[in-house]
């Protein structure tokens, strides 16, 4: 999910009185100057990528790593954000000091960056608390720390953020329900849930490659979850 953010309108009741500049973002393309269209390509950094003590982990081998991937030719990177590392001193009490000195080098090499709100502890998932609060309530203060932390690098070095669906993927399209038995990896998971922006996502991706038709409803062939 591409989103794009505005100082005014990012989260809960603030994107509800502005309902008007919700948008549909197709992907993201490239034009050459020979007129040919390209897909920029995005590298995942580590999971480990920021340590559980709060610090970036082996930032020379980050930053010569980072130099190989733009002599590559790679738009980006990506990184998780981690929820549990952030905030696990306490409630609203964020320390974003590692993804910052991340920022700063992807910036100093003239590369962009991709981030995912990942609400979990790396490593955790399912039974994380939320320390009092609603996990509603945690994501939005989570994401308003990271808008207001960022907010001078948000459009320009941090291009896209992906938004995790809960603590194991629950809500992921497509979904892979594992403790029940109902998957089993590497099943390719199902399309089980629907919301009107990815409903809306799909049908204006349909139709930007003339097949209408494909946008009105779930896909019908697309086998079970395994």
């Amino acid at each position: 999910m591409q989103a794009q953010i505005s100082c005014e309108n990012t989260l809960t009741s603030e994107g509800r009185r502005n309902e008007k500049w919700e948008k549909v973002h197709l992907p993201s393309s490239f034009h050459n100057q020979n007129g040919s269209t390209r897909v920029p390509t995005f590298v995942m950094l580590p999971l480990d990528t920021v340590t559980y003590g709060g610090n970036l982990n082996k930032p020379r081998a980050m930053n010569a790593s980072l130099m190989a991937l733009k002599s590559a030719g790679v738009e980006g990177v990506m990184v998780d954000a981690w929820w549990g590392l952030v905030e696990k001193d306490g409630p609203l009490k964020y320390n974003w000091e590692a993804y910052a000195d991340l920022v700063h080098m992807v910036q100093n090499h003239g590369l962009k960056l991709q981030v995912v709100m990942s609400f979990h502890q790396c490593g955790g998932n399912v039974g994380d608390s939320c320390r009092g609060r609603t996990p509603i309530q945690v994501y939005s203060d989570y994401m308003r720390s990271f808008r207001d932390r960022f907010r001078a690098y948000l459009g320009n070095v941090i291009v896209e953020i992906h938004v995790g669906m809960g603590p194991c993927g629950e809500l992921r399209y497509p979904s892979y329900p594992e403790s029940n038995g109902t998957w089993r990896f590497p099943g390719i998971g199902e399309f089980q849930c629907y919301d009107k922006h990815m409903r809306a996502s799909w049908e204006a991706s349909a139709e930007a490659i003339r097949q209408k038709e494909w946008g009105r409803k779930g896909p019908h062939d697309s086998g079970q979850y395994n």
